[in-house]
């Protein structure tokens, strides 16, 4: 039988896999961009590609999983909408209007949110450790984007007020997502599945597939395009749902911060951006509260 402290190393793991992929998928990002491929093409077929991508997979090993369990769709219709949807949109517009420092550090304040959530509604409690973790992390992030950092001082009211609805959004994916997945027979692919469903229909919406073929993109810009939905989606939502399992969800997004860590690592291995001091002690405040989180579940699982 698996102790509560192995549940908890595993689920502090599946995160870190989680923030790993988000955080590499913003330097590919990059890249896509300097290949005149349009911020809102990326951020629409991500969705829909991660979509077809279970579904089709599903339809193949375990077809089970597309039976919608009708008592959840207004689960999947908040996760899909407000944790994908609105959360990816919020962030882009936020960089669009300001930078990406600013959305970054804006969204990150999402643990917060969580923690004085799970609070008022008793659905978790906040140890000091906790909040040290928290605290830690935030100042890492700060640290972490560098000069982004001085960009939210004189980011307009805007930028301010759609990067903290962006931090809204992220701290309702973490909550919706724990409430789809905490309990041992929720099935994961199912949850999965219905969730992109309705992050597909809510881009859609927003531009519909039939403009695609005014993108004029190559068989290869496509390609990539996959590619890219799998690194940014597929991985990163299947580790973050599963990390969502066994840990609650303020724990869970303060190790999501270590997504920016790896964004500016992979930066510099893979695109040559520098690297500053400023941003290695940051990426270090992030990695130190990462580990505060996990002697402070040690301890929970002991007590």
């Amino acid at each position: 039988m698996t102790t509560p402290s192995v549940n908890s190393y595993r689920g502090v793991l599946y995160v870190l896999l989680a923030a790993f992929f988000w955080g590499i998928s913003g330097t590919v990002a990059q890249f896509l961009f300097s290949q005149n491929i349009k911020v809102m093409q990326v951020v629409q077929t991500r969705s829909t590609f991660a979509f077809l991508f279970f579904l089709l997979v599903l339809a193949v090993v375990r077809p089970v999983s597309l039976k919608p369990d009708f008592k959840k769709i207004g689960w999947y219709l908040a996760a899909g909408i407000i944790g994908v949807g609105f959360s990816n949109f919020t962030y882009y517009y936020t960089i669009n209007v300001s930078s990406v420092g600013t959305a970054i550090i804006l969204q990150y304040t999402a643990p917060v949110i969580v923690m004085v959530y799970g609070i008022l509604s008793r659905d978790e409690q906040a140890s000091w450790m906790k909040w040290a973790a928290l605290a830690v992390s935030l100042a890492g992030c700060i640290l972490a984007v560098g000069a982004g950092s001085s960009d939210l001082l004189n980011a307009g009211p805007l930028a301010v007020t759609i990067g903290i609805a962006s931090a809204f959004c992220f701290a309702a994916m973490g909550v919706i997502g724990r409430q789809l997945n905490r309990h041992s027979g929720s099935d994961l692919w199912q949850n999965l599945v219905y969730t992109m469903m309705f992050a597909a229909l809510f881009w859609a919406i927003l531009q519909p597939p039939t403009d695609w073929p005014s993108w004029n993109l190559t068989p290869s810009d496509w390609g990539i395009l996959g590619v890219f939905s799998l690194i940014s989606v597929v991985l990163p939502y299947l580790f973050f749902y599963l990390g969502l399992k066994f840990l609650p969800p303020s724990t869970v997004l303060i190790i999501s911060t270590f997504e920016p860590v790896t964004a500016i690592i992979s930066a510099w291995i893979f695109l040559g951006e520098a690297m500053s001091g400023i941003q290695i002690v940051g990426a270090g405040f992030v990695i130190s509260a990462i580990v505060i989180l996990g002697i402070e579940n040690r301890q929970a699982s002991r007590g």
